[in-house]
């Protein structure tokens, strides 16, 4: 399946980080459901506002199947409407709109909704796990979610200022809720990314990742589906790279920490992404490449 960008119906800059937002949500819920293979989100942005047919883009993607849908919001209200189509015969599978009071409560139960729905529409069958991890509510503060979602969408303009922006931003969402794992999971992102594209290579960026991983350990414990990890750490020079266990963690925030860790002193055999990159070298005219 594809989700294609939600398209922005009330036309005003305001309600697109929300629509942003609500898109990649919607990707994370159903690449929880492991009988669906999701296109990445980074394959779909280029068909923001396109005017090929669906056809066309699920031959060009490799999908049997598209979710498009549109977003509109006035004040603490909103409206989503959503059609899952075959593309094979430009059928609509199923389609629903939404809409009510702009709550954290809400906008996840719609996520929940439009996940279990195209589930049952394609005939994949969920399990326990899967259910229940669709059923988390991340948070229910939405003015830490709103701010989850603006800092998620200015670091992926992967300039220095839209980082350091970011970082203020999901520091924000974790003060109003020390419990909402997704946003310390983009932190420790940021810390690495800010690492990885030669913004900060100071010791206190592999230090707050190493202080994430402790601090956040018994937070994300209760929250997420219980998955173990292994980080990389860089031992040193006499000692054999050793793989140590972190805490369960989120889909999202496994391995950031020792990536961040790895880059610093070397590649070091583990579950985060080896880099090319050595200290002291500076990036190619290639750059920037996502770690």
């Amino acid at each position: 399946i594809a989700v294609l960008p939600f398209a922005n119906l009330s036309g005003d800059t305001e309600t697109q980080p929300f629509a942003d937002g609500l898109h990649d949500d919607l990707l994370t819920q159903l690449s929880k459901i492991g009988a669906l293979t999701v296109i990445s989100r980074t394959s779909v942005q280029e068909y923001r506002n396109t005017t090929k047919n669906v056809r066309d883009i699920a031959a060009e993607l490799g999908v049997s199947t598209v979710l498009e849908g549109g977003v509109q919001r006035a004040g603490d209200q909103y409206r989503i409407n959503v059609q899952l189509i075959d593309a094979e015969t430009d059928a609509h599978l199923w389609a629903e709109r939404y809409s009510g009071e702009l709550t954290t409560a809400n906008i996840f139960d719609v996520q929940t909704d439009i996940a279990t729905s195209i589930a049952a529409a394609l005939q994949a069958n969920l399990t326990a796990g899967e259910r229940e991890s669709l059923e988390r509510l991340p948070t229910q503060d939405l003015e830490a979610y709103e701010a989850y979602q603006e800092a998620r969408n200015r670091r992926l303009n992967y300039g220095e200022v839209d980082y350091r922006t970011a970082d203020r931003l999901v520091s924000r969402a974790i003060e109003r809720d020390s419990a909402f794992a997704e946003a310390w999971a983009l932190k420790a992102v940021i810390a690495t990314e800010l690492y990885w594209f030669y913004f900060d290579r100071s010791d206190s960026v592999v230090a707050a990742a190493d202080d994430w991983r402790r601090d956040t350990g018994r937070v994300v414990i209760t929250i997420i589906e219980r998955n173990w990890t292994t980080i990389a750490r860089r031992p040193k020079s006499s000692e054999r790279c050793r793989i140590v266990p972190a805490r369960p963690t989120s889909r999202r925030s496994r391995g950031t920490s020792g990536g961040v860790r790895e880059m610093s002193g070397g590649p070091c055999h583990g579950t985060s992404r080896r880099s090319n990159w050595r200290p002291g070298t500076q990036p190619s005219s290639a750059m920037p490449v996502r770690p």
